[in-house]
C-alpha cells in the first residue's frame, strides 16, 4: 500500500504544479512595446571613444565644446494647427482645438509641454526615418503630413510625456508634434 500511494501523490503534486501554467489560465503577459528603429550611433561611439557620461549616451557635448546636434530643436515652438489624425486617436476635437496656439519648449535643461509638469534634465534621443516609414508606423498618410522626401530627423524626449515628446523636423522652422494619434504643426517662435 505504501508503494501505490506514493505514485498517486506524485501524480497529484505534478498535476497541481502544472495546472498553474496550463493554457487558458490567466498569466501575466509581458508589456507590449511598439517597434522602434535603433538610435543613431554618436560620432564619439563610432570612433570607439569612451562615453564621459557612463552608461547613458548623450549627444550633448561637455560644456564649452559647441552645440549639441539636437540644438536644432532648442527653443519655443507654437502649435499652429492640426496636420493629420491617425484612424485611432485618444484626443477629442475639443482637446485638439485647445492645443492650437499652445507652446512647447526644448532646452538642454528642461522640456515643457502644455498641461504637463516641466521635465527637468530631459533625455533627448534623435533618430532618422523616412516619411514612408513614419506613415506606416503611425498609420497616417504621408501626404497629409506633407513631409519632404529623404531622411527625416526625429526627436524623442525619453523621460517626458505630452505634446512634443515625439517630434519630426519638417524644416528648420517647422516641427510636427505627435500626441495620442494626432499630429500638430508647430512653428519656431522668434
Amino acid at each position: 500500500m505504501k508503494f501505490t500511494l506514493l505514485p498517486t501523490l506524485l501524480c497529484t503534486a505534478l498535476l497541481l504544479l502544472t495546472a498553474c501554467a496550463a493554457p487558458g489560465k490567466s498569466q501575466p503577459l509581458p508589456p507590449v512595446t511598439p517597434p522602434q528603429e535603433p538610435a543613431a550611433q554618436l560620432p564619439s561611439e563610432a570612433a570607439g571613444e569612451e562615453n564621459p557620461n557612463g552608461d547613458i549616451p548623450s549627444d550633448t557635448p561637455p560644456a564649452g565644446e559647441g552645440e549639441a546636434e539636437s540644438s536644432a530643436y532648442y527653443g519655443t515652438w507654437t502649435v499652429t494647427g492640426l496636420a493629420a489624425v491617425s484612424p485611432i486617436s485618444a484626443l477629442s476635437q475639443e482637446a485638439i482645438d485647445a492645443l492650437t496656439g499652445s507652446t512647447v519648449a526644448y532646452t538642454p535643461e528642461s522640456f515643457a509641454a502644455p498641461g504637463e509638469a516641466v521635465c527637468e534634465n530631459p533625455q533627448y534621443t534623435e533618430s532618422a526615418t523616412t516619411a514612408e516609414t513614419l506613415a506606416a508606423d503611425f498609420q497616417v498618410s504621408a501626404e497629409a503630413l506633407d513631409l519632404p522626401a529623404g531622411e527625416l530627423r526625429t526627436l524623442t524626449v525619453e523621460n517626458a510625456w505630452g505634446l512634443g515628446s515625439f517630434a519630426v523636423e519638417k524644416d528648420a522652422e517647422t516641427l510636427l508634434l505627435h500626441l495620442d494619434g494626432a499630429w500638430f504643426t508647430a512653428a519656431r517662435q522668434e
